[in-house]
């Protein structure tokens, strides 16, 4: 055996090498021991909170004229915020964890030899255990065998995938053959006394995260007479839950970080950062820059104005050394302007982020009409990201599509058909659909019934479902397959259900197995019995599936095949039917156009001789996957055409509607799917994301290349089907190509398989031609590959500068959704793992288009404005400290007191811009929604660029006018009266007035809240100065004390606060009235005036 297996005993948790875990899972980023270190790393990477560290240390290292004391209280602040914050999170991802850990499942207890009730995250490789109905599977597990409610043996148990593809489905899984003797009802003690006298051992894969290949060999001393080989047929894998048995008994492969499910889920366990955080830390880093620039500069000056102060009692003693003080001076300076980078930009962040997630889950727009399920935010960190989305990758079964079935038309023969409810007989039936462009060549052609019973018959034979009475709740047990009640089919496939389902409604009812394992089917009230010989299970080469039956009332023998165009019609025999042949590609063409998934039905009649050789060659090469495509492929040939069937997957609730406004935005949709290539295409094309016209081509050419029977408005690329390296990328060549000098839209279509070969060995020019497709498909893809399609977007230079947001419902998209920068999980049919893992969850993909297109801008445009707004008031603080060098010889002395460097940031203009940044509405949701092209104007970090840029200076350097050198030019003479305290008052009165207008100019939401903190903060403001400067004594005496009171009584001191405050919003007037004068003579190019009723429409 190959090196690379394990060896598991059963009822052991030994194995003969390698790492065995535990089954312990964990969502959760830190432990009690790792929280503290790695949360203060993680606040460490934002750039001011080390600088903050510097500038307090350097105020108790020496003696400042200001107080650390404010400093160490914010810091504090900010630091204890944010471990509360990254603490909650994580307590809730702990709760999870801790929900699935701890749910306890029977465990054999090989020394008491009975079942006993164990915690899942004790389970260990090896051990057997019991799973009853309705129970996760908590690991993967080797299927031993299935008992129902009368503790009856079945060979084979059902679970359903939600969490792992999304599907509803019910897949079935069966025991390895000779451990399961249906029908029996064998002591449970028997039985594992059986598997330990026996010493069954497995070989198996090592973990992989392959989720749809297995390979092991299960052994043992004499129960098998040989060794029984393994396949993921045998295998619960965790995530599924267990259905329609009483109870299963399994033995444990794979454990906690080992399993499948986990392989696929790559937990991250690092926060995500937002585009706005990494230009937080870039503003740092320049301001940085700045500031040390300015404080060479007042190093400078200190030394060229010394003389002309070196009266001055504040100058520093000379006998100092030139080299202490120019330390002395550089320190001072840095203490000063270290305010230039503002330490309450972090706790305003925070509670903006946190508050708009109320916000976000309040929106009763966002809510499912059935369920009340509210949109809701898992993390706060991200919620800008929202309006930053370049690419949006989604998955398909649940996310777009209900997972709905509709059976909708069929041809059979030369004709097609709707299906309809007869609503006077109350019964579906075939409506003959008269095709005016053919109707004259063909004739008038009425439904065959010989042709339309065969039709039937195949669909009801040519499946893997199982049928019961809606009564029975158990179907493994099913005696009387009669049943009383209707009859209700449960499969692995959603098309197998409907398909099966229809062909009952239109009288031929597959009615189940009966004891002895032949299929029993109901035409026109006569039973008629089958036996099921051979299947040819479908698979993503062949694309399709077959069965070999004999009728046991004629004794002939039929194989049945259905699958998809691409593979059926090559296979069928053309010499006789070729005007039906030709019928049927014209009905698949039209039924593809309007989005139906398609099939096609053959069958052939064989002999009773060949189903012998056919067993016995399929027995020698089913351990030869490389052997068996020419054996399906002879088998399957020379087939006789049926007819085609069209089944819609309902689309959920305003999709298309939803992706056609994100085209408009500008955001790239592709579509990442686990189905078949021809089922995502045709997805594509019902919801919009690629429109259909059809072009009608020669019958020979389809034969040849089916894929392509609809082409698109979009030129479309197959990337498919590739069986090596070489042959991926000389399919990438010719895809490159043929879109050369092509001015339409293109699409690209790749399969798992080929994106394996292309992602491994030429990812580079995959991406080239991924990013150059106007959408992309992506078919057959594992969980891990889906995560891959976000690496393969980022790792190219326009990548890096693009934001990926994931959409999915199932366990399977959880990988793709915790890779992109954005997750968002729908709240699916069954499972929530997708919501739970996604930094949003929200119920119905509908809602995404609300949440992108509105929220998303919001959210950006607020926390854009008060980041800007912050950095731009912290400049603004900064800067009259160096200014006031020239007043007092860069000597080190503060322009401002102690209570104002302590509450201008952190009380007296903040509450305003916090308020705005929770609930501004620049725009209304009507008008976001209505122009989703307004999308493009904030993505790619918009309101960071350099013309934001460029703006903020400017108003920097008017506002530092105003605020430094216009009170002097206004007063003239009078200004020199001004002592260190009235100018001080002076300043901080300017600088609060000056930043609550800036906040109030940009406001279009206006309302009474925004008002009262606007307001009130230039109140709280005054009145403060009113109690220190009276009753508190200021503790600088002299120089402060009173002279509030004597600078408010003086009228020149209003003149200029209100003179000033007014002219700080003239450049946002300037600019708002270009820009609607510019608005208006787009709208009228002999606009001359403002007309009034134009201006009310602004």
């Amino acid at each position: 055996m190959a090196t690379e297996w394990r060896r598991i005993q059963l009822a052991s948790k030994n194995t003969d090498g390698g790492h065995v875990c535990d089954n312990t899972i964990i969502s959760s980023r830190y432990t009690f021991v790792t929280f503290f270190p790695k949360v203060t790393i993680e606040q460490f990477r934002k750039g001011f909170n080390p600088f903050f560290v510097v500038v307090i240390v350097l105020q108790l290292s020496f003696q400042a004229p200001t107080n650390p004391i404010p400093y160490i209280i914010v810091f504090t602040l900010i630091m204890v915020i944010s471990f509360i914050k990254q603490g909650y999170e994580d307590w809730i991802r702990h709760k999870a964890d801790d929900i699935v850990n701890n749910r306890k499942f029977f465990v054999y207890d090989r020394v008491n030899a009975c079942f006993v009730r164990q915690k899942a995250k004790r389970f260990g490789v090896g051990q057997i255990v019991r799973l009853e109905n309705n129970d996760p599977v908590p690991c993967d597990i080797l299927l031993l065998r299935a008992v129902g409610k009368s503790s009856k043996v079945f060979s084979k148990c059902e679970i359903t995938t939600a969490n792992l593809d999304g599907e509803p489905n019910r897949k079935v899984r069966s025991c390895p053959s000779g451990l399961s003797k249906p029908g029996s009802k064998i002591d449970e003690h028997d039985f594992m006394n059986a598997l330990f006298k026996d010493n069954f051992e497995i070989e198996c894969d090592e973990p992989k995260s392959d989720l749809y290949k297995f390979s092991g060999v299960l052994t043992s001393n004499s129960v098998l007479e040989k060794s029984v080989p393994l396949s993921m047929d045998n295998v619960l894998l965790r995530g599924t839950t267990l259905k329609n048995s009483r109870y299963i008994y399994g033995c444990v492969l794979y454990a906690g970080s080992d399993t499948r499910l986990s392989l696929n889920s790559a937990i991250m366990k690092r926060n995500k950062f937002s585009l706005i955080d990494h230009s937080v830390n870039k503003i740092v880093i320049g301001l940085f820059v700045f500031l040390t620039i300015l404080i060479g500069i007042a190093v400078g000056l200190f030394f060229l104005m010394r003389e002309k102060f070196s009266t001055a009692w504040y100058m520093p003693v000379e006998d100092e050394t030139e080299l202490q003080i120019a330390m002395t001076i550089f320190f001072l300076f840095l203490v000063f302007l270290s305010y230039m980078i503002p330490i309450s930009l972090a706790v305003s962040m925070e509670i903006q982020k946190f508050g708009s997630t109320f916000f976000f889950g309040w929106d009763n727009d966002m809510v499912c009409p059935k369920t009340g399920a509210r949109a809701t935010c898992n993390t706060s960190d991200l919620n800008e990201e929202l309006g930053q989305i370049d690419y949006l990758l989604t998955d398909k079964t649940g996310t777009l599509t209900e997972n709905n079935l509709n059976f909708i038309c069929c041809s059979i023969g030369k004709r097609k058909f709707d299906y309809n409810l007869n609503p006077k007989r109350k019964r579906y039936e075939l409506n003959h659909v008269k095709e005016t462009d053919t109707e004259s060549i063909r004739g008038n052609l009425e439904i065959d019934e010989l042709e339309l019973s065969e039709y039937l018959e195949a669909i009801a034979l040519c499946h893997t479902v199982k049928a019961g009475s809606k009564d029975i709740r158990d179907n493994n047990e099913n005696d009387d397959v009669m049943g009383q009640g209707q009859i209700q089919y449960q499969g692995s496939s959603s098309d197998e259900e409907v398909l099966v389902s229809t062909a009952h409604a239109l009288g031929v009812s597959y009615m189940g197995d009966d004891n002895i394992g032949r299929i029993i089917l109901q035409r026109k009230g006569i039973l008629e019995t089958y036996t099921r010989h051979f299947v040819l299970e479908f698979d993503s080469d062949r694309k399709c599936m077959s069965v070999i039956v004999e009728n046991n009332q004629s004794k002939r023998f039929f194989l049945i095949t259905k699958g998809a165009e691409s593979a059926i019609f090559p296979k069928c025999v053309t010499c006789t039917l070729t005007e039906t042949l030709e019928a049927s590609i014209d009905h698949v063409n039209q039924f593809a156009k309007k989005g139906y998934r398609t099939l096609v039905i053959a069958k052939k009649e064989i002999l009773s001789s060949e189903v012998a050789e056919i067993q016995k060659e399929y027995d020698q090469l089913r351990r030869h996957p490389e052997k068996l495509q020419e054996f399906y492929k002879k088998v399957e040939s020379d087939l006789t055409l049926l007819g085609t069937t069209a089944v819609e997957d309902q689309l959920q609730a305003n999709v298309a509607q939803t992706l056609s406004s994100f085209k408009e935005a500008g955001i790239r949709v592709w579509m990442l799917t686990g189905d078949k290539m021809e089922t995502a295409v045709n997805i594509g094309a019902t919801c919009g994301l690629i429109s259909t016209t059809v072009n009608r081509q020669s019958n020979a050419h389809l034969q040849k290349d089916i894929t392509k029977v609809v082409t698109l408005n979009s030129t479309i690329g197959y990337l498919t089907d590739a069986t090596s390296p070489e042959l991926a990328m000389e399919k990438l060549v010719n895809i490159r190509n043929e879109r050369e000098g092509s001015l339409i839209e293109s699409t690209l279509v790749v399969d798992g398989v080929s994106f394996a070969f292309a992602f491994d060995n030429s990812r580079e020019f995959l991406a080239n031609v991924a990013l150059s497709s106007s959408q992309v498909i992506f078919c057959r893809m594992a969980p891990l590959q889906k995560a891959q399609v976000v690496r393969l977007i980022t790792s190219t230079k326009e990548g890096k500068k693009s934001r990926v947001c994931a959409v999915g419902d199932g366990g399977n998209d959880v990988a793709m959704i915790q890779e992109a920068h954005v997750g968002i999980g729908i709240l699916g049919r069954e499972g929530r793992q997708a919501a739970k893992a996604a930094d949003f969850a929200l119920a119905q993909f509908q809602h995404l288009q609300k949440a992108i297109l509105v929220h998303g801008i919001w959210f950006y445009y607020r926390l854009a404005t008060l980041v800007a707004h912050i950095f731009y008031r912290c400049v603004l603080f900064a800067i009259p400290q160096f200014f006031y060098g020239f007043d007092s010889g860069f000597s080190g002395q503060t322009v401002f007191d102690t209570y104002f460097l302590m509450c201008y940031n952190m009380l007296f203009v903040s509450v305003p811009i916090v308020i705005y940044g929770l609930q501004e509405q620049f725009k209304t949701p009507e008008e976001l929604l209505r122009n989703p092209s307004f999308y493009n104007k904030f993505r790619g970090n918009a309101l960071f660029n350099r013309k934001a840029l460029v703006w903020w200076t400017s108003l920097l350097v008017w506002h530092m006018f105003l605020l430094v050198h216009f009170p002097r030019l206004v007063l003239g003479s009078e200004f020199e009266q001004f002592d260190w305290g009235m100018y001080s008052h002076l300043l901080n009165t300017l600088l609060v007035s000056i930043t609550l207008i800036n906040v109030a100019s940009n406001v279009i939401h206006f309302n009474w809240i925004l008002f009262v903190s606007l307001s009130g903060s230039f109140l709280g403001f005054l009145i403060f100065y009113v109690i220190t400067s009276e009753v508190l004594k200021s503790p600088f005496g002299g120089s402060l004390q009173f002279a509030y009171f004597e600078l408010v009584s003086r009228s020149d001191f209003w003149f200029v606060v209100i003179l000033a405050t007014a002219l700080s919003i003239l450049p946002d007037l300037v600019v708002t009235g270009i820009r609607r004068l510019d608005y208006l003579r787009q709208r009228n190019k002999n606009f001359i005036f403002f007309p009034s009723d134009e201006i009310s429409q602004l």
